[in-house]
């Protein structure tokens, strides 16, 4: 028998809210790229300087009232996001940027991740649509010599590798990094995230998990 036959079919997510629930993020995150570029240019230099925050925590709303709403806004969100130590920042216009450089590399990276994820064909397994990114003679080779998951966990091991290690050393002994090393490990860190999100977003389009009809109610005999 076949599903329809049997009354089972397959659950989805509503394709409409999958398919575009990629893009509105990336937008978003496209906006958020722009605006963490803008908000430093627009206000004068000299403005937002030697600060020395805290992760996760509004350090500096004083400081944000003072600046026009916009500018205000994306800098209060990067406060409550980030560190925005001065020396682990990027400086535009003579104002540190609304996050540090780490940071502003994995958003800034996240956005291609997003993009990369929305060509891709959609496919309930990501480890799958992450070997659809390389080409035909390469992934049939990838598909027997090594098999999808355990190549989609290797590949997360190299894209991450160099921002834990980075971030790590400076964590826990007296190493401390450069704004360029800082920015250079985010990239692919910035990239695999937004893939494997997007990817996941991708998947929602089709159906994941078995759905059985309701039987029909038989009316009791008269």
């Amino acid at each position: 028998m076949n599903a329809k036959a049997t009354g089972v079919g397959r659950m989805r997510f509503p394709k409409i809210y999958a398919k575009w629930g990629l893009w509105t993020i990336l937008i978003i995150s496209l906006i958020w790229n722009v605006s963490m570029v803008l908000a430093p240019m627009t206000i004068p230099p000299g403005t937002v300087s030697g600060l020395y925050g805290g992760a996760n925590r509004l350090d500096y709303g004083d400081l944000w009232s003072t600046l026009p709403p916009a500018q205000g806004t994306v800098y209060m969100l990067g406060d409550i996001e980030c560190h925005q130590i001065a020396s682990r920042t990027i400086y535009v216009n003579g104002n540190e940027m609304p996050v540090c450089a780490r940071d502003a590399s994995l958003f800034l990276f996240l956005s291609f991740g997003f993009l990369i994820a929305a060509v891709v064909k959609p496919d309930i397994a990501i480890s799958r649509m992450i070997l659809r990114l390389f080409p035909a003679r390469m992934r049939g080779r990838l598909e027997k010599g090594i098999r999808p998951l355990l190549f989609t966990w290797f590949l997360s091991f190299l894209c991450l590798a160099p921002i834990a290690l980075d971030g790590g050393l400076q964590l826990v002994t007296t190493y401390e990094s450069t704004n360029a090393l800082r920015f250079i490990t985010g990239v692919p860190a910035g990239i695999f995230f937004g893939l494997i999100l997007g990817l996941m977003i991708q998947s929602l389009q089709l159906p994941t998990m078995p759905r059985r009809a309701t039987a029909p109610e038989v009316p009791p005999p008269s």
